[in-house]
């Protein structure tokens, strides 16, 4: 990808070269485990690269641009530079979700076990505080995995630290697992 073609291009034409750079770069896994405020540098590092060399070309042809060319030229690096950054933080943010809710995603997963005791018992430990959210997300692994290994019991086993909810400020049951708690 040559930035200098910036100047010779239509600047649509460009813009549709430069996507296919913007896709593999933000989507990269060294770029996606690179702080995006060390990416950002790099991009403002290149523009002033650009303008420096705007300003040694002008210097080497003294008298032979208008300053409403130099303009032009430097007005073209800084906005072309703004959108490409603009793009790429954009795509960065989209990898980086998806990244993150498949990581999310995998420690659901290793978080819930439901461990076979026999061919018809089956245990569930539950170790961290559930909210709502997770209380779904539990439900749902529960039912999945029990179709699965079909089990004619399942046992679960709550950590009495967060059901009777000793650990909660105002010492009341998580409300999620009180009526469940409640009914044994």
């Amino acid at each position: 990808m040559h930035f200098c073609r910036v100047f010779v291009q239509e600047e649509f034409t460009f813009l549709q070269e430069l996507e296919e750079w913007v896709l593999k770069v933000a989507s990269d896994e060294r770029h996606l485990s690179t702080p995006i405020h060390f990416i950002m540098r790099e991009f403002f590092r290149t523009c002033d690269q650009f303008l420096q060399f705007v300003q040694h070309f002008v210097s080497a042809n003294k008298g032979s641009y208008s300053w409403e060319i130099i303009e032009m030229w430097n007005q073209k690096i800084t906005s072309t530079i703004s959108k490409i950054v603009t793009w790429y933080t954009e795509t960065y943010h989209e990898f980086s979700a998806k990244r993150l809710q498949s990581q999310q995603e995998l420690i659901n997963e290793l978080s819930l076990p439901v461990i076979s005791l026999s061919r018809n018992v089956s245990l569930l430990p539950l170790v961290e505080n559930i909210d709502t959210t997770r209380a779904k997300y539990i439900l749902k692994r529960i039912l999945k995995q029990c179709f699965e290994l079909p089990p004619t019991y399942l046992t679960v086993e709550v950590g009495d630290s967060w059901a009777r909810g000793s650990s909660t400020p105002s010492n009341q049951a998580n409300p999620v697992f009180q009526r469940f708690y409640d009914q044994t």
